[in-house]
């Protein structure tokens, strides 16, 4: 029989050659397609991360929350340490911003509230049920005849749902309040209030144990160009209690000076004011300030 001709040995190689080929370049597009994969994932992880308002998954804090993060520590130090008892002028001013007007309209939704969840729905239905009956007497004999003509009985809560009932909507006006409450406050009138704390008169022993240690991060701790470039409430509330710290040390200053304090009294930080700090004041520059003598040796004035 004959006896099959074997391919030639250039067709076997073409072919070996072009499955090779073949191979490599699904290969090589399989992984063109994974590496644009984790580009494009790559991107949006990239993208979700710039337009994400949450803090990065590496507990990393912006800029913001840094420098708004020194303040809170620091008077919650203070607050820990029971440092700081507010003088009444100072209870006086926080309580008005902060309960006035919110209080108010918190108040009047919540006794509104209250008035209506326990009188309204059993009003409600003693109307439907009035209704029903004069439907039913004026169009259906039988039932006039059979009811007497006598109108249904008002509905009335027992006393184990009126308890229950008393407990429901006095905690869900509560909440009614309270949100009404947070929505109506003043925002502005609050970081005001207590961003012009340092300018009282008299005492201020808010002043006193927060001051300095907010001074000396404002100006040491936080670059200068931040607190121009932020335009937030609360950041430039915090920027205005500084300066009025400031305002308040160089009124007392000046005030000591003019009484003849000498210098490290132990009165010194107890110092009343009797007037408002100026909301312009300038520094002591008319002669030595007072202050600069600590460093003069006692002894000058006794040879002299």
């Amino acid at each position: 029989p004959p006896q099959p001709q074997p391919s030639p040995p250039s067709l076997a190689l073409t072919t070996n050659t072009m499955s090779s080929s073949n191979q490599h370049n699904r290969t090589s597009s399989s992984n063109q397609s994974i590496d644009g994969f984790d580009a494009a994932k790559n991107n949006a992880n990239s993208e979700t991360s710039k337009k994400s308002r949450f803090p990065p998954f590496d507990n990393g804090l912006s800029e913001d929350e840094e420098v708004v993060g020194k303040f809170a520590n620091t008077l919650q130090n203070k607050i820990d340490s029971r440092a700081i008892t507010p003088t009444p002028t100072e209870r006086a001013i926080i309580r008005n911003a902060v309960f006035f007007p919110g209080f108010i309209f918190g108040s009047l939704a919540t006794v509104g509230t209250f008035i209506f969840l326990r009188r309204v729905p059993i009003l409600i239905v003693n109307k439907m049920q009035l209704k029903r009956y004069e439907y039913l007497k004026e169009n259906v004999k039988h039932v006039a005849a059979m009811e007497g003509n006598k109108p249904p009985k008002p509905m009335k809560e027992g006393p184990v749902m009126k308890t229950i009932g008393t407990l429901l909507d006095a905690a869900f006006s509560s909440l009614i309040g309270i949100a009404t409450w947070s929505l109506t406050i003043n925002k502005n009138k609050v970081l005001n209030a207590a961003a012009d704390i340092p300018l009282i008169e008299g005492k201020s022993e808010i002043s006193n144990h927060l001051c300095s240690d907010f001074i000396h991060i404002y100006q040491n701790e936080v670059r200068p160009k931040f607190w121009k470039e932020k335009r937030d409430d609360s950041l430039k509330a915090l920027s205005r209690f500084v300066q009025n710290c400031e305002k308040r040390q160089l009124y007392e200053k000046k005030l000591r000076r003019e009484m003849g304090f000498i210098y490290g009294d132990d009165n010194l930080d107890e110092i009343d004011l009797p007037l408002p700090v100026p909301e312009e004041i300038e520094d002591i520059d008319d002669g030595d300030d007072w202050a600069a003598l600590e460093d003069v040796d006692e002894d000058t004035f006794d040879d002299t």
